[in-house]
Parts: C-alpha cells; sequence; structure tokens
C-alpha cells in the first residue's frame, strides 16, 4: 500500500507500507430454521434452511449440506449440495430457502450441514439431525 503524508517541513511523501491483516476468529452461524416437514402440509416432502452467518472481518463461501445418516448417525451419502460463493467485503450472509426431499424416503435420517468459511480460510460448521416423517 502507498502512503501519501505530509512531514514535518510541509513536504508530502510517499511511502510504500507492507501490513498482514490477521484474522483467527470463525465466521458465526445463526440458524433460525432447519427442518425437513412442512408446518402446513405434515406429509409433504419438503425442508427449508433459513440461517444468517456473520464474520468480523470478510466471509468467502456458504455451503449448505443434506447428508442421508444410517441409524447408527453414520454418513450414507450427500443427498443435497449447494453453496453460495460471497462478494469481496461482505461481513453478511443471509439465506432462506426451501428444497424437497423425495418420496419414499420416509423415515430416512439425514443430518444437515451448513458450513462458512471466511476470507482468511477460518471454518465453521454447524450440523443438526433432521428426519423426513
Amino acid at each position: 500500500m502507498v502512503v501519501k503524508a505530509t512531514n514535518d517541513q510541509g513536504n508530502e511523501e510517499l511511502s510504500d507500507l507492507d501490513f498482514t491483516i490477521i484474522d483467527n476468529t470463525n465466521p458465526v452461524i445463526t440458524v433460525n430454521e432447519v427442518f425437513a416437514q412442512s408446518p402446513n402440509a405434515i406429509g409433504t416432502p419438503f425442508s427449508r434452511f433459513d440461517y444468517s452467518v456473520t464474520d468480523n472481518y470478510e466471509l468467502s463461501l456458504v455451503k449448505r449440506e443434506i447428508l442421508k445418516v444410517d441409524g447408527s448417525g453414520n454418513e450414507t451419502g450427500l443427498y443435497y449440495s449447494s453453496e453460495t460463493n460471497i462478494p469481496l467485503f461482505e461481513k453478511t450472509h443471509n439465506y432462506s430457502v426451501d428444497f424437497e426431499l423425495t418420496s419414499g424416503n420416509e423415515g430416512a435420517n439425514y443430518r444437515a450441514r451448513i458450513t462458512a468459511t471466511d476470507a482468511a480460510g477460518n471454518v465453521e460448521i454447524w450440523t443438526s439431525a433432521v428426519m423426513k416423517l
């Protein structure tokens, strides 16, 4: 970065400054809703991600996933995945989307996961069990 300053004699001078911003703070994920059942239409294959992510400096990427899990909680496959690249200098990302779990998966177990990454590479992961009724 080049800085222009006035010295003690009143003359303007240019100076090169090298600096590094250190960000060791993870993003913060605030979940409003993640569910796999429509409260207005019982039995429909309906799910929702509704959350916000904030960071002290700059967000980079937010990824949403639904993973199938077996009865023991082991992940058996990826069911749904979507991600958002965050524009430069954004500190907050709000998101709300509905999506469908296909019929025929009643009683299946799922895990919802939100992964937020900031510009410095700090990662925060939120997970929750989700079940299609």
